[in-house]
């Protein structure tokens, strides 16, 4: 009888030994997984960003996790040393990991990869593609602005940024006064052409110069 129970006691404190076991064994699951994957601190948003919210604002809507170094983006950021003084060009959902390539300095927006100023406007113009450089502007890309009057090319913006580029559109990032200009060298004969040096030195004409 006393054999029996003691084999029995025997058998709870091995079963109580196995269950801890197993216990600590499934709870360190996760931690043995990611030891075989490499992982890797990046900051995550855990709160929407809004657009222009500066890198040094952003400690209330990220957090710092470690994950898989296969799952993280090409250049997302530990930490926001490199952002802290730029801001988001574009709206950061929760999940998403900070990437540089969201930032820009303040006042910018992000227009199809392209960083335009807040304060410009957006306008898209019928060109073929002898008009616009051959066709092969790309969007970054600075173009200067010719119309043919009197059979003359005349220069009426140096220096343009091209948002995006089709074979039969183009459109461009204009200063509000420069807007004008450039819809009145379409109802002409407006160019596009790589921007240079000498275009940028040369007078451009004046919106009277044009209508003449």
């Amino acid at each position: 009888m006393q054999r029996r129970l003691i084999s029995a006691l025997v058998a709870v404190v091995l079963a109580g030994i196995g269950t801890l076991l197993l216990f600590n064994w499934v709870s360190t699951a996760d931690a043995r997984a990611m030891s075989g994957l490499q992982p890797t601190n990046v900051l995550v948003v855990t709160t929407q960003v809004p657009v222009g919210t500066l890198g040094s604002q952003l400690g209330a809507y990220v957090e710092s996790r470690q994950i898989p170094s296969s799952a993280v983006a090409p250049g997302a950021l530990a930490d926001l040393d490199s952002v802290k003084n730029l801001a988001a060009t574009t709206q950061l959902e929760v999940g998403e990991q900070i990437l540089p390539a969201r930032f820009a300095e303040p006042h910018t927006s992000d227009k199809d990869g392209v960083k335009v100023p807040n304060n410009m406007q957006l306008l898209t113009v019928a060109l073929d593609a002898p008009h616009a450089a051959g066709g092969q502007l790309e969007p970054g890309q600075k173009v200067a602005a010719y119309v043919t009057v009197k059979g003359k090319n005349q220069l009426i913006l140096p220096s343009i940024l091209v948002v995006t580029s089709t074979p039969d559109s183009v459109t461009l990032a204009l200063a509000p006064k420069d807007v004008q200009r450039v819809i009145l060298g379409t109802q002409a004969n407006l160019w596009l052409v790589v921007s240079s040096k000498d275009s940028a030195s040369t007078s451009p004409m004046t919106v009277t110069q044009i209508l003449e």
